[in-house]
């Protein structure tokens, strides 16, 4: 219950927070705009799988590695993860670049929805792929710190950045700057980058190694 359940939490209460995103102030953007909107998310569900995995590969052996008490080893194995998730969501960012209007078309039919699809969809596509990099490190310390078993906190730091800084920045960006599809976003990346670098800090600090995941007294340092 201590670490799993804010782990479950976690993703519950993040995804309520892009549903309110998607329904409050993407949606009256405009139909062609939800779409593209909703196309790029599910692009991103397929491309971001592959990461995911390498990413929980990587906290598997952080376990093990924290399992032996061996803190010091723990680095050079969430580094070499970032490499490899690095990578894959750099290709990933690479294509949204060179042919953001061919993937888009994939979805779109008829002409009304090809010229409103493909034309707003493609600059969408290509700003997404800025935050592949930075949601590539995001989800290799994120991993980490679960493996480490720092649930928690990372429950509050997601909370926190997507219900008290995500949503207000976003509210503000689209309705009072009328930012627009780009603006939405750049949101988007705003939100990602501010997670990666809220969990590169925590796992900086080195606060996951006085965790005690078996209950059979502290880890060693």
């Amino acid at each position: 219950m201590r670490f799993g359940l804010p782990n479950g939490i976690n993703w519950f209460l993040e995804f309520s927070a892009f549903v309110l995103f998607i329904n409050l102030l993407v949606a009256p953007l405009g139909t062609g705009v939800l779409a593209a909107f909703n196309v790029i998310l599910n692009l991103n569900s397929v491309a971001f799988m592959p990461a995911f995995g390498l990413s929980s590969a990587g906290a598997i052996l952080v376990g093990q590695t924290i399992g032996r008490r061996l803190h010091d080893e723990v680095w050079p194995i969430v580094k070499r993860t970032a490499r490899v998730t690095l990578a894959w969501q750099g290709g990933v960012g690479a294509v949204y670049v060179l042919m953001p209007g061919p993937l888009m078309s994939l979805f779109a039919t008829g002409e009304s929805a090809t010229s409103d699809l493909v034309r707003v969809g493609s600059t969408m596509l290509a700003i997404s792929s800025v935050w592949q990099v930075f949601d590539a490190l995001g989800l290799t310390l994120g991993e980490a710190l679960r493996a480490a078993g720092d649930t928690a906190w990372c429950l509050w730091a997601r909370l926190v950045i997507a219900w008290t800084v995500f949503l207000p920045v976003s509210w503000f960006t689209i309705t009072r700057l009328h930012a627009g599809p780009k603006g939405a976003m750049w949101c988007v990346v705003f939100y990602i980058v501010v997670l990666a670098a809220a969990l590169a800090w925590r796992f900086r600090s080195g606060a996951w190694r006085r965790i005690d995941l078996t209950g059979h007294g502290m880890p060693e340092a």
